[in-house]
């Protein structure tokens, strides 16, 4: 049996007549935990302006498009 992330099922359980309450779904707690910087394996910090996630180490952001993470290093920007 598979299990998918919570993000996913948010998506295929949505219904037209909650769009109001379900405009913006932020990236689900739980996968939120098991996300890590592909680049050097650290943690991610969820920034909500601009909604991104940024690696504790290295220091690269990546974007997130539509509450999907873009976890590309090529992608990824270097803050300090």
């Amino acid at each position: 049996m598979v299990r998918w992330p919570s993000l996913f099922v948010r998506f295929v359980t949505f219904h037209p007549h909650h769009l109001s309450y379900n405009a913006h779904v932020m990236i689900a707690k739980d996968l939120l935990e098991i996300l890590v910087c592909p680049a050097c394996k650290q943690t991610l910090e969820y920034r909500q302006n601009p909604e991104s996630l940024k690696c504790t180490q290295c220091h690269r952001v990546y974007a997130v498009k539509d509450d999907i993470p873009i976890m590309l290093v090529d992608e990824a920007t270097l803050e300090p």
